[in-house]
């Protein structure tokens, strides 16, 4: 590997990593690192609807479908290097879009967060889910649990807001765009792409790290357990 080109992805992950940094200055609160839930639930409705149904399955096995950044396979091609794993981290980065960036659709984060705070904020069982959650010590956390959630909601908006991903869905990966389709012909003729891919990639596992408390509030209650695709 060239020398430019192996800083070149130092450089991008080093992007990445500041970002989502700069994005946890936001998550003030801690939990304590052992907690458990409890959900009650003494109303006359089910404990999910179908479309909370439907919505929690698709958000849990989406978050499940991104593992781990991926080693990246660079190999030299007719005297130039390239990626040779580039589909692993376009596949990543479309798995969670509509997590991260469909606002309309039913699994987006901020539809999750409203869901987790409504139940966590229900203090009468009879008119649905109660859900409360306890330290090993049995003291009532559920106040800090829902300022986590805010806090990290508000992280992953802030790394959203810092990135490209919009120009990426809407240009590069999915669909086409007149207006700044010069700035993907020159990222694409320049080889900047393939950066601004590997670090959204980055950017994605980020993410998923900043959602694992949403992840592990509704995966107390997704059932069955579907795993990833």
């Amino acid at each position: 590997m060239s020398l430019e080109f192996e800083k070149k992805l130092e450089a991008a992950a080093q992007s990445a990593n500041e970002m989502y940094i700069d994005a946890l200055n936001v998550c003030k609160t801690e939990v304590p690192k052992l907690f458990r839930f409890t959900f009650r639930d003494c109303s006359s409705s089910p404990l999910l609807n179908s479309e909370e149904t439907a919505q929690f399955f698709s958000f849990i096995t989406k978050l499940d479908s991104v593992k781990r950044m991926p080693e990246l396979q660079i190999i030299k091609e007719d005297g130039f290097f390239r990626l040779n794993n580039l589909d692993q981290l376009k596949q990543m980065i479309n798995e969670l879009r509509p997590v991260i960036m469909n606002q309309k659709d039913k699994c987006n984060f901020n539809r999750i967060n409203s869901f987790c705070y409504r139940k966590l904020s229900n203090e009468d069982p009879d008119q649905g889910l109660c859900i409360k959650v306890f330290s090993e010590t049995n003291d009532d956390i559920t106040g800090v649990y829902k300022s986590v959630l805010d806090e990290h909601a508000k992280a992953v908006r802030k790394l959203i807001e810092n990135s490209e991903f919009d120009y990426l869905y809407n240009v590069v990966l999915q669909h086409a765009d007149q207006e700044r389709n010069p700035i993907f012909q020159k990222d694409y003729a320049s080889g900047e792409i393939n950066y601004k891919i590997i670090i959204h990639a980055l950017k994605i596992i980020h993410i998923k790290k900043l959602l694992r408390f949403h992840y592990s509030l509704i995966n107390q209650i997704v059932f069955p357990k579907m795993g990833s695709l």
